[in-house]
């Protein structure tokens, strides 16, 4: 398992230097990271992130782990994110909310969303979150990566909300969907 998170976290780093030619040097890229994630800080808005409600599919879990299982993640975050004159969305956050089982899951979180229909401030969009978070079910609280979906809509140029996909590897994991929520200001 921790193998195919460092293959996702390996995945995140190829999206994050699409624009960069491939003979740049480590440095090159540490640089060109480091400028996207300042503009965002410099140019963005600070974003507040509300999880909102958590659906487990039921064909993935047995009945009763399936009723014992946390559908409202109580939590909040923080962050900052940048639109683009496209519409393209940039952000970084730190958010902690209340997992599947009630234990905390502290997350810190990258993510890119492209407007699919719509226009920069109210669209449909898709793309990724990329993270760093820890569970108590996982290693007991050791920090791992992962990279997941996303679908947004946009409704106003403060207002989003976001549903993102964890998929399940094996029966009684996964096969989520977390419903968030974010405000600009």
């Amino acid at each position: 398992m921790l193998l195919a998170n460092l293959k996702y976290l390996f995945f995140l780093v190829l999206i994050l230097i699409s624009n960069s030619v491939f003979s740049q040097t480590l440095k090159d890229v540490s640089d060109q990271v480091m400028n996207h994630l300042s503009t965002i800080y410099e140019e963005g808005k600070t974003e507040l992130h509300l999880p909102l409600y958590t659906y487990h599919f039921p064909f993935a879990y047995d009945g009763n782990t399936y009723d014992q299982l946390n559908p409202w993640p109580l939590g909040i975050g923080i962050g900052r994110g940048l639109t683009t004159q496209e519409g393209k969305w940039s952000g970084f956050y730190v958010v902690s909310f209340a997992d599947s089982h009630h234990d905390q899951q502290p997350s810190i979180v990258y993510s890119q969303t492209w407007p699919m229909i719509g226009n920069k401030h109210s669209n449909l969009s898709v793309g990724f979150v990329s993270f760093i978070t820890a569970r108590s079910d996982q290693w007991n609280y050791l920090p791992f990566p992962g990279v997941l979906p996303v679908l947004s809509a946009n409704l106003t140029e403060f207002i989003k909300f976001t549903a993102t996909y964890v998929p399940g590897f094996k029966y009684g994991t996964g096969n989520v969907l977390l419903f968030t929520s974010s405000y600009s200001f």
